[in-house]
């Protein structure tokens, strides 16, 4: 019994395995950067480079549908938000500890998954809503560490974007 038809995903989010790529990679660099976090930024703007040409390689290699305008405008004003976001948040959270800007950085890419939803479909609205808990928890809990929630959120990633990826090989 399939709970989710595959077919109509792929065919109605072309952009989710790439996507998907993009997701697995910079995961990947946030789960090295969890056990190094001195380097975590470091590892995550390299991973995010990476990613990006993983991605393009990916999109390039693999024929896809044209998306939609929307689909296309979702993801700009995603992307457009969330670095608007994290630079104003730098800026105003200058005073805050280390973890206060951390789960701010996490709430607003958590948030900013929702705004791609019509490009990527309902595996990036999971994503946001795990991600945004994650940042809850840690939020609400003190004493999770931050490496935990660093690793955490890397697996939440690495995890959508593999199902992002798998459920169009599979459809």
């Amino acid at each position: 019994m399939k709970i989710i038809d595959l077919a109509s995903l792929a065919e109605a989010y072309p952009l989710a395995p790439a996507g998907g790529m993009f997701l697995a990679v910079v995961g990947a660099a946030m789960a090295l950067g969890a056990a190094m976090m001195k380097r975590r930024y470091v590892l995550l703007g390299a991973g995010a480079a990476i990613a990006t040409a993983a991605t393009v390689f990916y999109a390039t290699s693999h024929p896809i549908p044209r998306p939609s305008e929307l689909q296309i405008a979702s993801l700009i004003a995603a992307v457009a938000l969330e670095m608007t976001a994290i630079a104003m948040a730098r800026r105003a959270l200058t005073k805050a500890t280390e973890r206060g800007r951390t789960l701010a950085i996490l709430a607003i890419v958590g948030v900013h998954f929702f705004i791609m939803a019509p490009a990527f479909g309902p595996f990036v609205v999971a994503l946001g809503a795990c991600s945004l808990a994650n940042t809850a928890l840690a939020a609400t809990t003190p004493r999770y560490p931050l490496p935990a929630l660093w690793f955490v959120d890397a697996a939440i990633k690495v995890s959508a974007g593999a199902t992002m990826l798998q459920s169009h090989a599979s459809a």
